[in-house]
């Protein structure tokens, strides 16, 4: 209510800060049944391609043994021989420099000095052997390689689902004003849309953040940006895509002192190009399990989603017919998913230094 002999004027316009998690992750709209949640099939999760020694044949394959001797020239000339297999070619690097290519064995090899050397030898279906071969004035052979390699490659057993889940965002607005009836319902919807990211990123935080898997290195905080770089180099190590780090914004802050967060367009990036939420509605003091006093959670994820709905606004209803008090319910459903993987890292709450 106006103190006596004020006058009442427009408010100012406000925005809601930038940088939050609506303004840096995409928003669909919400419909139909993807109120109740969603799953969609990723592709992003796990190792999608894995290396391999051989670009042949999948399965088990004996090579035998293979085994390395020296003698003549004088006896600086190695010989690599085969039993016990059907492999054929083989791909030799003798540890001096000199390769043999698509040789078949027995294959030799003339060492211009004595002294002690690699020999790598390959072969199809992922066959590979290390030797050590010591060319001395004497003969002193021969040296045996692996007998056995399984060459198996490991498959990935089929597709990872990721299931979005459901949750609200409201504002209860309760007036005894006269006169207020009729623009309660317009008052609680605009208080819902610009207060909205506050208490949807404590949502999405309470989903998803905090069950992270805790990677913090010993269980005490560590430094912010250390913890940054734990952070990015977990999720990348199980996820194929462009990684989301959720922090405060005083930690966005501090990071950027350090010129580990940078402001790029509408969007911030840490130095590795991963997207940045700095958001006021986190609750950095909740995560895995409670920080210590002067430390926060931040946290890292996949690629993040959110689906909105349109806002639901309830009539006025009467609450007290003796005091006029009436209430209105503005309220928005969300249903949010993440990409394959939720990590948290516990770092101190200071810029500088480690």
């Amino acid at each position: 209510m106006a103190t006596y002999g004020s006058t009442y004027v427009d408010a100012p316009v406000i925005q809601p800060y930038s940088f939050g998690l609506l303004d840096t992750v995409p928003v669909l709209p919400l419909s139909g049944h993807e109120a109740l949640g969603t799953v969609h099939e990723s592709e992003f999760c796990g190792a999608a391609a894995r290396s391999y020694a051989a670009a042949c044949a999948t399965g088990t394959t004996s090579a035998g043994t293979v085994s390395i001797s020296n003698g003549g020239n004088p006896n600086k000339t190695a010989t690599v021989t085969q039993t016990g297999s059907s492999l054929t070619i083989f791909w030799i690097d003798w540890g001096d420099g000199s390769t043999s290519a698509g040789t078949t064995l027995p294959a030799t090899h003339n060492y211009a000095a004595n002294g002690t050397y690699t020999v790598t030898v390959r072969s199809q279906a992922g066959y590979l052997a290390t030797v050590t071969n010591t060319v001395a004035s004497t003969a002193n052979g021969p040296f045996t390689g692996a007998a056995t390699l399984n060459a198996t490659k490991t498959p990935n057993d089929g597709t990872t689902t990721v299931e979005g889940k459901p949750f609200s965002v409201y504002h209860l607005f309760t007036c005894r004003t006269v006169g207020e009836w009729d623009t309660a319902q317009a008052r609680a919807r605009k208080a819902l849309e610009l207060g909205e990211h506050i208490p949807v990123e404590l949502g999405f935080q309470q989903l998803f953040l905090n069950t992270g898997t805790d990677v913090t290195p010993g269980g005490t905080a560590v430094d912010i940006v250390d913890g940054l770089a734990i952070l990015e180099q977990s999720v990348a190590q199980s996820y194929t895509g462009q990684a989301v780090i959720h922090m405060s914004r005083g930690a966005a802050i501090r990071l950027a002192a350090r010129y580990a967060v940078y402001r790029i367009g509408d969007h911030l990036e840490t130095c590795l190009g991963s997207l940045v939420v700095a958001g006021a509605g986190y609750d950095t003091s909740t995560g895995p399990s409670a920080p210590a006093a002067t430390a926060e959670w931040m946290f890292g994820t996949g690629a993040v989603v959110l689906r909105r709905g349109e806002p639901i606004v309830v009539e006025p209803q009467l609450d007290s017919p003796y005091t006029n008090q009436f209430s209105t319910l503005a309220e928005r459903q969300y249903t949010a998913s993440i990409e394959c993987v939720a990590k948290a890292v516990e770092v101190n709450q200071k810029a500088c230094c480690p």
